[in-house]
């Protein structure tokens, strides 16, 4: 038997997939992953508050974490909204806790917006070496996302049940809402409970999966007889599988989920349905710089005192977007997370543990638009029965394709490029290094080998598809050798889809999936942006604005900063990779390299690429091109502008 299997080229392999996506062989459906399950924009909440009304100064060096946090707490009294941080080096002392539903740290730009933490989390909580290790080294943020029972009144951290991080990280269940019944299909959109059970429509729980003594449930997820029937150390001796899922309708005794189940229903693993204790919704941060002041590069291995920028814990449909990360020692860890999306972001500095981190369970959560400037010891994580993950869009100057063993799953790494200098880790018991159906597509290897990148035998009914760089044979780590099933598809070549996601989630959008997602409830609910009248303005000045824009598209590339940006006429997630001379754009799309002047793009297209680059000083922009478009987002922007009155002006708008 061959070592690897070969399956015709990308589109076919596609095809095949978008037959029964749940259920091909190969490749899994991410196409749910992200905020809202991708099926909605990131939202941009009104300001309800800035810090500097709470007495807090910039670059005074005081400690500005009282007014942070009094800031925060006003925003979540008013029941969610943006906490504005104006520019300036900010100086922090205290962790900032975003622990309420609907509340948004929103800086003025990266560039202008600098938050400066002087204390780690070694300094600020107390908790227990682990093993011998410092928590603080994969665990906890500086930024801490996480609902309010993760503290105590004093500030302190609540650990439920001890200050064990593989304790108090897990989600945390309430009472049994009911159990399931019968069989449902991988990929079923409804189950079936024993009796009526009091839970609402937009509810989230949890699906619990018993695994029994025949360890059937992880070795469903281990994929392959080689691996399921291996040695599956700490995960053949999982006890229970969380699943959050959020209910969108209930008719009896028939709950409707608003994704497709993961994992099928089987009478012998005793699904429960159970309330969830704590969790955190629509919270997010969004357009500044985190760096710190007591980071040190290149530590020896965990024992780092946890200089780590943002931490996403008990977390559903929560966002990061447009953050700089410098000088930490993890960048974004995610623990026990669910449909989040962490976009364009940037992490610089030196020797340091993870650039990302996806772990505990975390399910359906969407890392895009990133660059890891920095020195990972091992790069993107995951690891800890994870699934249906997405790393989408990056370039790794070091690190690799991270796991930590603890068998994740249903996963997809597509569209990267990396100099793959980095390795795993994870304790040796920990389990296989990856289980069923993981997926590297587009994947441009730069350095080294193809170690944990592109190896086959590393994978268990994975793909390879398109990617290009050194192949290598055999197995490093935690998995067993011999051929498991993985396919090589369009090998050393560019694939004629590009990425995996986006054409996953267009191939959802425009089927009958979106007819059936269910409705949408909650804080935060972002429709498409309510239209208001479009504004006019002089032809000279108009000429003038599209000036501005062009520039700061081409100043955004040339600082190395992906510009993705939905356009209805051309796709989700257009990558605009330049601007000529002529200011027409150069757009890397699924359907490849189109060419199109700035002038021929819609108005809505003008206000969504002019909010992509405002991170370069470019909010002024972006307010004219909102206006222009008639979006109901322009007042907001024009009050955060540096010359409100002149753009007022030039609109024909009246002076506030």
């Amino acid at each position: 038997m061959p070592m690897v299997l070969m399956a015709g080229d990308a589109a076919s392999v596609f095809s095949a997939w978008a037959k029964d996506p749940a259920r091909n062989t190969n490749i899994p459906d991410v196409s749910w992953a992200g905020y809202h399950r991708g099926d909605d924009p990131l939202p941009t909440p009104a300001i309800v508050i800035s810090v500097a009304a709470c007495g807090a100064v910039p670059d005074d060096g005081k400690n500005d974490s009282p007014a942070f946090a009094e800031a925060i707490a006003t925003a979540a009294a008013a029941g969610g909204g943006a906490v504005d941080v104006p520019a300036g080096t900010w100086e922090l002392d205290d962790i900032l806790r975003l622990s309420a539903d609907g509340v948004v740290l929103r800086g003025a730009g990266r560039d202008k917006t600098k938050l400066l933490f002087r204390k780690s989390l070694k300094d600020r909580l107390n908790a227990p070496p682990l093993r011998g290790q410092t928590q603080w080294s994969w665990s906890g943020g500086l930024v801490w996302m996480g609902p309010a029972n993760t503290w105590l009144d004093d500030g302190s951290l609540n650990p439920e049940k001890t200050l064990n991080c593989e304790a108090w990280e897990t989600w945390r269940t309430g009472s049994e809402l009911g159990k399931a019944t019968g069989t449902s299909l991988e990929g079923a959109r409804s189950i079936e409970l024993a009796a009526p059970a009091t839970i609402k429509p937009g509810q989230w729980v949890i699906l619990s999966y018993r695994n029994p003594p025949d360890r059937s449930l992880v070795k469903a997820m281990a994929g392959h007889p080689l691996v399921a029937d291996g040695d599956l150390e700490d995960v053949g001796k999982t006890v229970s599988w969380p699943w959050p899922v959020q209910i969108t309708a209930v008719d009896g005794k028939n709950l409707i989920l608003a994704q497709p189940l993961r994992l099928p229903i089987r009478p012998e693993w005793e699904v429960s349905v159970l309330a969830i204790s704590g969790l955190l919704r629509e919270a997010g941060i969004e357009h500044l710089t985190i760096t710190t002041s007591g980071f040190r590069s290149g530590l020896p291995h965990n024992t780092y005192p946890g200089w780590n920028a943002i931490y996403l814990n008990r977390c559903v449909d929560c966002f990061v977007r447009d953050v700089s990360i410098q000088d930490v020692d993890n960048g974004i860890i995610h623990a026990s997370a669910k449909s989040t999306t962490v976009s364009g972001f940037t992490i610089s500095g030196g020797k340091h543990h993870h650039a990302t981190a996806l772990r505990v369970k975390s399910h359906d959560n969407l890392i895009e638009e990133f660059i890891i400037e920095s020195s990972p010891m091992h790069g993107i994580n995951t690891e800890g029965l994870s699934s249906g993950n997405v790393w989408r869009h990056g370039r790794m100057a070091h690190g690799t394709f991270d796991s930590h063993c603890g068998m994740s799953f249903d996963s997809v790494r597509t569209d990267i490029e990396l100099s793959n200098d980095g390795k795993p880790g994870g304790a040796g018991s920990a389990g296989p290094f990856l289980g069923r159906r993981v997926v590297h597509w587009n994947i441009r290897i730069t350095g080294g080998d193809g170690s944990w990148v592109n190896q086959p035998e590393q994978l268990s009914l994975g793909a390879l598809v398109g990617v290009q760089g050194p192949i290598k044979a055999g197995v490093s780590f935690a998995m067993p050798p011999g051929n498991k099933g993985t396919i090589i598809v369009d090998p050393g070549v560019v694939p004629s889809i590009l990425d995996l996601y986006v054409a996953q989630l267009k191939a959802r959008s425009s089927g009958p999936a979106k007819a059936v997602a269910g409705a949408k409830s909650g804080k935060g609910s972002t429709k498409a942006p309510a239209k208001a009248t479009p504004l006019k303005m002089p032809d000279a000045a108009y000429r003038r604005w599209l000036s501005v824009l062009a520039g700061h598209v081409r100043t955004t590339i040339l600082a190395k900063r992906s510009v993705h940006v939905d356009l209805p006429k051309i796709g989700p997630a257009t990558e605009i990779q330049g601007i000529t001379d002529a200011d027409a754009l150069t757009m890397r799309t699924s359907m490849g390299i189109l060419e199109l002047p700035l002038t021929a793009v819609t108005a809505a297209d003008r206000a969504s690429l002019a909010v992509a680059v405002a991170a370069t000083d470019g909010i002024d922009c972006a307010a004219v091109f909102l206006a222009l478009a008639g979006d109901q987002r322009a007042e907001e922007w024009l009050e955060r502008a540096d010359d409100t009155g002149k753009l007022r002006a030039d609109l024909g708008l009246p002076p506030r």
